[in-house]
């Protein structure tokens, strides 16, 4: 699949994900890969108006990392350790 496409936010943070929605997210292996080198890069990423559920989030974060549920977290959401 095409590389993600950025776009930056500040002079020294953060950067707005133009090209994924809620599909790509899940289906393009190549993202998580992508997202974690451009937080490393920017620090923070804004995706605009991608309306996933919890489930959807927790699938792609199973992606970047390993979850790890903290005492008093969500029962399907937690920390991410890579």
């Amino acid at each position: 699949m095409p590389e993600m496409v950025t776009k930056k936010l500040g002079t020294y943070i953060g950067a707005e994900v133009l090209d994924v929605d809620r599909d790509r997210l899940l289906a393009d292996d190549d993202v998580p890969q992508a997202c974690l080198e451009a937080l490393e890069e920017h620090s923070v990423l804004l995706l605009r108006e991608l309306n996933i559920d919890d489930e959807t989030q927790a699938a792609f974060c199973r992606k970047l990392g390993k979850l790890v549920r903290r005492a008093g977290g969500h029962a399907r959401l937690g920390t991410i350790r890579g």
